[in-house]
């Protein structure tokens, strides 16, 4: 079994940016899934990181997970970018540092 986490977007700000940063995976045989980008998820966490108080290890422990699987393979600056307009940059600059990213 695998569990899968399906969210409709409002298809405006953050939700429309998540979508216009999804990445398709194939399948085979003329398959394929939209998935959302590590850089998405980054900042969603972070978001909820935010949200909750700043306490949950589970969110924080998540994404210095995606920074140290997917090094190498983001796109910084985009999710610099939408960190600010978020209002989380100070916590993706902490998270980035304590994942030896600059």
């Amino acid at each position: 079994m695998i569990r899968v986490d399906v969210f409709v977007p409002a298809w405006q700000g953050f939700d429309r940016w998540q979508w216009e940063q999804r990445r398709r995976i194939e399948l085979g045989a003329g398959a394929a899934l939209d998935v959302t980008s590590p850089e998405a998820i980054v900042i969603q966490k972070l978001v909820w990181y935010r949200a909750g108080g700043e306490t949950s290890d589970r969110q924080w422990r998540d994404v210095l997970g995606v920074l140290k699987g997917q090094r190498g393979h983001l796109d910084l600056q985009a999710m610099r970018e939408q960190a600010d307009a978020m209002g989380v940059a100070d916590l993706l600059t902490r998270v980035c540092g304590e994942a030896g990213l600059v």
